[in-house]
């Protein structure tokens, strides 16, 4: 099977159509993304979304100018070649964002799994058919905003909810408070403040996290503070987690791991490159007990 053509489609999402879209600089997000689609010489097709913050012509003149030459013409079956290939060619000068390989490497393992009829979690390996989800804000303008969002997910059959809080200590904590208090204990609530602390604020917050038992403290710190991060979770007993946002893995994690700077490690497919470096970190963490 060889990859014939790429299309690679530059996309933003309406604001129109948007609820609760604003980030922490307090601008809405257009949620800019690319739509990838592999076409091959064995009449398969796969297509993905690629993240492109806030820039999806950027990213799509990277996505053609890099990664369309790089996949043209190879088969998609040989992922873990193309995978091994493409991080030495990215050191020598590419040095492209840490979303772009993703998309091309998720498309590959779509071929393979139709190729093999079968849906990806089975060609992966699978080990359930369901998995939990969990609801997860934005930056809201309330910590009642936060409380009446999170109750209506809860009502809505969701697993859990994530407060993105926008980084003031004391408007955080309220929201926190709030939240619990709506959605009462029997429900899963986790943090990701997204590193706006000093250690010391971090360190009081997540003792306030405890007591309104939640579940887990999301990058708290920056993922690369990894002096910081492994000491809140050698004090603290609420999981810490991180390293969604550093690039390369697994390589870059190995440390994290090894070392536990955190207590659960994050990837995600679009920005860790790909399925492939995805299931590396997973299996390195499985490894640690982590």
């Amino acid at each position: 099977m060889k990859i014939k053509d790429i299309h690679i489609r530059m996309c933003r999402h309406k604001q129109s159509v948007m609820k609760n879209s604003e980030m922490r600089d307090g601008k809405r997000s257009n949620l800019e993304f690319l739509v990838i689609t592999f076409e091959t010489d064995e009449d398969l097709s796969a297509s993905t979304f690629g993240f492109a913050g806030r820039g999806a012509e950027m990213a799509g003149e990277i996505a053609n100018s890099i990664f369309k030459p790089f996949f043209l013409n190879k088969d998609p079956l040989y992922r873990e070649k193309h995978w091994h290939e493409y991080r030495m060619a990215d050191r020598w000068w590419n040095h492209a964002p840490i979303y772009s390989y993703g998309p091309f490497d998720i498309n590959c393992w779509l071929l393979s799994a139709l190729k093999a009829e079968q849906p990806l979690y089975k060609y992966l390996g699978a080990y359930r058919d369901t998995v939990p989800i969990y609801a997860s804000s934005l930056v809201l303008d309330s910590p009642d905003a936060y409380a009446k969002e999170a109750l209506e997910y809860k009502k809505r059959g969701f697993n859990a909810y994530k407060l993105h809080p926008p980084g003031n200590y004391d408007f955080d904590l309220e929201a926190h408070i709030a939240v619990r208090k709506a959605v009462g204990n029997d429900f899963k609530l986790m943090s990701d403040p997204v590193a706006p602390y000093t250690f010391e604020q971090a360190l009081r917050f997540g003792r306030e996290l405890e007591k309104l038992n939640y579940y887990w403290y999301e990058e708290p710190l920056f993922d690369e503070n990894f002096h910081g991060l492994r000491e809140l979770t050698r004090i603290l007993d609420i999981p810490i987690i991180g390293t969604e946002v550093i690039a390369k893995h697994p390589y870059s994690v190995a440390e994290c791991i090894s070392t536990r700077v955190v207590d659960m490690v994050r990837a995600d497919v679009s920005w860790s490159g790909g399925i492939t470096a995805t299931m590396k970190t997973a299996h390195l963490a499985e490894s640690f007990g982590v």
